[in-house]
């Protein structure tokens, strides 16, 4: 089994197509917080937006919501 770490929607099209197993930045921060490495998924997510990475926020809502916060 193959695993990517994808966040460009042109490339998670393509992996998807392929049937390759691919997550992005967003799904790497709620395994970390699954695997308790950080306390919570909020701050980070706020640091990423204010760095430019770009999700809507029922995208964020979903993530904060995964984490279990």
């Amino acid at each position: 089994m193959i695993a990517c770490f994808l966040d460009d929607l042109k490339a998670r099209k393509i992996a998807q197509s392929l049937q390759l197993d691919f997550t992005g930045t967003l799904g790497i921060i709620v395994k970390a917080k699954r695997l308790n490495i950080i306390d919570s998924v909020q701050p980070i997510i706020q640091k990423l937006r204010t760095a430019g990475l770009r999700f809507s926020d029922e995208v964020e809502k979903d993530i904060i919501s995964q984490a279990e916060e």
